[in-house]
């Protein structure tokens, strides 16, 4: 066996990579030998990188990233719960003042008498409390529902019965209204319990 020359010795980084080329099925060119024995090089000029690029990749365009698609995100329901809130101020509130009125009997028969009074009067104290409960319903279910929308808290019927009775209070106030107070606390509850039914929020309610 012969001692190697020094062309055979200078000859064996071109043979090495010959053999990892075909194994590995690297590119054979100058280029991908020289990012392969100093590819601190193409680090530091990156226009580079195009030589290693076969034309057809190089004329590829990298798929675009679509664009997150941003949406108004709302309750539903608050026109219906305004409506809703509104249309039964009058009979509900027309029910609880016959509830203070002294007219002698039992319980249940004051009871009777003053939802019986509300059912008849309808067609008159519908039009005539949609008016006068038309805005406190905007203010009351459009705060409560933008709020349902980042604080589960808001959602809660509790809440929604707590604000009626809180803005009765205010109105009774306003007007001085005496002992009519008690009639406008209870036709505020249920007029905000009534408008939380009909709002539904994009997520499910907390647990």
């Amino acid at each position: 066996m012969t001692d190697p020359t020094d062309a055979d010795i200078a000859a064996m980084p071109h043979v090495a990579d010959a053999a990892l080329a075909a194994t590995f099925h690297w590119g054979v060119n100058e280029e991908n030998r020289l990012y392969r024995e100093c590819p601190t090089a193409f680090w530091l000029a990156p226009d580079a990188y195009a030589a290693l690029t076969t034309p057809e990749v190089a004329g590829r365009k990298m798929p675009e990233k679509p664009e997150a698609v941003v949406t108004d995100v709302t309750a539903t329901g608050v026109r219906g719960a305004i409506t809703s809130a509104a249309l039964v101020a009058g009979p509900v509130f027309l029910s609880a003042l016959g509830l203070i009125q002294e007219t002698g009997g039992t319980p249940i028969s004051a009871i009777v008498r003053s939802v019986w009074l509300g059912l008849m009067s309808a067609p008159l104290s519908i039009p005539v409390g949609a008016l006068a409960a038309l805005i406190p319903a905007i203010i009351g279910v459009c705060v409560l529902s933008m709020l349902g929308l980042k604080h589960p808290l808001a959602r809660r019927r509790s809440l929604w019965a707590s604000t009626g009775a809180g803005m009765g209070l205010i109105i009774a106030a306003a007007f001085d209204a005496g002992m009519t107070t008690i009639p406008l606390v209870l036709t505020s509850i249920a007029c905000a319990s009534v408008a939380r039914k009909a709002i539904d929020w994009p997520d499910p309610d907390p647990a």
